[in-house]
């Protein structure tokens, strides 16, 4: 269940975000009584506007790990 003051963060199922990146706090929650889905506001973690440098970093073994995850994930089923 989502409620507001939730920290939300990225779970590492793809081999594009790790696990456990804070990406930000619940503000608010639109729940809608016909659909199975939400309308989540989200306020961020980082203030961009205040971001100067980044890091640019490819995955060099990203179809490698991929492979990996789902053939893990078959021989889980």
């Amino acid at each position: 269940d989502v409620q507001v003051g939730d920290t939300v963060v990225s779970r590492g199922a793809s081999a594009i975000y790790p696990k456990g990146i804070n990406i930000g706090t619940i503000e608010s929650v639109d729940r809608r009584e016909d659909s199975n889905f939400h309308i989540i506001q989200i306020r961020l973690a980082t203030d961009f506007n205040q971001v100067r440098y980044v890091y640019v970093i490819e995955n060099l073994l990203k179809q490698e790990q991929e492979e990996l995850e789902e053939k893990a994930e078959l021989d889980d089923q």
